[in-house]
């Protein structure tokens, strides 16, 4: 397992009210978000992100209540939370042309957050 911050910059966005994502970011060119599945978090990719990290700038997260983002114990923590998490991601750090990739629910997720942000969105 590596370091992940000898991958890149790991910081904390508060996205609305107690609610906090934490993130990787590294690279350069248009947006990635890489979203992971239940019970894991952003460590999830860390083998991939440095060879992503050449044609995109790279964000990792982890949802809410995974890995060091925010746990609210009265959060249902179903498709819908998770995705007002993802979209206020994009929208605090104005993203653009963003192509969006996740594994189980994190597909899930791409799909539907690229259905409610299609002018931000490029890919999934």
């Amino acid at each position: 397992m590596q370091n992940l911050s000898n991958i890149g910059n790991i910081s904390e966005l508060k996205i609305n009210g107690n609610r906090s994502l934490r993130y990787l970011k590294t690279g350069n060119g248009n947006p990635l978000i890489l979203l992971h599945t239940i019970r894991t978090q952003l460590d999830y990719f860390e083998e991939v992100i440095p060879q992503l990290a050449k044609n995109f700038t790279v964000y990792a997260i982890d949802l809410p209540g995974h890995g060091y983002s925010s746990i609210d114990p009265k959060a249902s923590y179903d498709e819908p939370y998770f995705r007002s998490a993802v979209i206020e991601f994009i929208e605090k750090l104005d993203l653009k042309e963003v192509t969006l990739a996740g594994e189980s629910i994190g597909g899930v997720l791409a799909l539907t957050v690229a259905s409610k942000l299609p002018s931000r969105i490029k890919k999934v």
